[in-house]
Order: C-alpha cells, then structure tokens, then sequence
C-alpha cells in the first residue's frame, strides 16, 4: 500500500494539477470548466473532463512532484481525489 500523502503533498499536487489543466485549455474553456463545477450540485464530478481527460493530467502531475507513477491502490486514489477536490476549490476560480 502507498503512505499516504501529508496535506502538504496533497495541496502541491492540487496546484500541479490544476496548472496543468490551464495550460492544456482555453482561455473560454477554463471559464466552462469553472463556471460549472460552481453551479454543479453534484460536487463528486469533475467537469475537466467535460473537456480533457483529468485523470491523466492528475497522474502527470504526481510524477512530475514525485518522480514515479501514481499506484492505483485505495489510498493512493483517495489522495489523488484529495488532490483534485482541494485544486477544485482553491485553485479552479
């Protein structure tokens, strides 16, 4: 099983991803992405992927700060989630 990430981690991560989302993106489709995972009352979906696929922005961006592949255990998926849920609310604005 992977250690779990330290909150620290989690929030470099969440950064990572969400600069990789805004350069791969339009202008007017950052906007989209954005403007819906606001009004979206369902907050487990991702509207990323409404325009590119964000698991692979998340998993290349664990690489890039950790120099490997993200396993696909349960907690390492829990912190990728983390990850993307803390990018969706402080980064995704």
């Amino acid at each position: 099983m992977t250690k779990k990430l330290t909150k620290e981690e989690i929030q470099q991560l969440a950064a990572a991803y969400a600069d990789a989302i805004r350069d791969a993106v339009t202008p007017d489709e950052w906007n989209e992405i954005v403007r819906l995972n606001k009004i979206s009352p369902d907050n487990s979906y991702d509207f990323t992927h409404a325009v590119v696929d964000g698991n692979h922005y998340i998993c290349a961006a664990y690489e890039e700060l950790f120099g490997e592949e993200p396993s696909l255990d349960e907690q390492n998926m829990f912190d990728l989630t983390d990850a993307v849920d803390y990018a969706l609310d402080n980064f995704f604005v």
